[in-house]
């Protein structure tokens, strides 16, 4: 029970200096990227980009809840002006109980700008085993993959990062970049209930040593 206590404690000071990390960047100059293997990007940067995408191939993320329903993220490929690739996340749109997504998927076929934050792909709470990265129809429904994954799907060899959009096509798809998480302050109660259920037990155990203590002191009196 300590060293659950000390791990949410861990969790909790990792989880404050990822939010204060985010929230750094936020009155950031957005930095004009045209090397995706750029070694000053950091995460949370704000990033601007010259993007051709490609129409055909996209992965929607499943089982992404907002606001109690169920919906996709739409991870979309695109390419720099010398034709380095990139994968987008355009943000989070619903689905229908078939599980097709309920919103425009359409790119455009000229290069746009698009503004955001260099991030990384949606990670779930349970990995079961290697995604199968053989794709017979676009857009490719999963559940997670890993960046390398997606690009063994895309047959390219993908920037180490994702663009976070917050601006380009797929205005009206939800994007909200705040890393996702429990809130620090959850993982701090969590991290007193460790402790105090740590001395609860531990004074159930002095208790019962104290009373064989006597009891046997007594059978021993007598």
């Amino acid at each position: 029970m300590l060293w659950l206590g000390n791990w949410q404690l861990d969790k909790w000071e990792r989880r404050n200096a990822q939010l204060a990390a985010y929230a750094a960047r936020d009155g950031q100059t957005t930095k004009a990227v045209t090397d995706l293997r750029d070694g000053n990007l950091t995460q949370f940067d704000k990033v601007a980009l010259e993007l051709s995408f490609d129409a055909k191939r996209q992965i929607l993320i499943d089982s992404i809840v907002k606001d109690g329903k169920n919906g996709f993220y739409v991870i979309s490929l695109a390419f720099t002006g010398d034709n380095q690739p990139l994968l987008v996340n355009r943000g989070w749109i619903a689905q229908t109980p078939t599980r097709e997504p309920l919103g425009d998927l359409e790119l455009p076929d000229v290069p746009v700008s698009v503004t955001g934050r260099v991030g990384g792909m949606p990670v779930g709470g349970l990995r079961l085993g290697d995604i199968d990265t053989n794709v017979s129809a676009w857009p490719a429904v999963m559940h997670y993959p890993t960046l390398e994954e997606a690009g063994r799907m895309l047959s390219v060899e993908l920037a180490d990062w994702v663009l976070l959009a917050e601006s380009g096509p797929g205005q009206t798809m939800r994007r909200e970049w705040t890393p996702a998480g429990l809130p620090p302050e959850r993982h701090l109660g969590y991290a007193v209930q460790w402790f105090a259920l740590t001395a609860a037990l531990t004074l159930l155990l002095l208790i019962t040593y104290v009373r064989s203590r006597r009891q046997e002191r007594s059978a021993h009196d007598k």
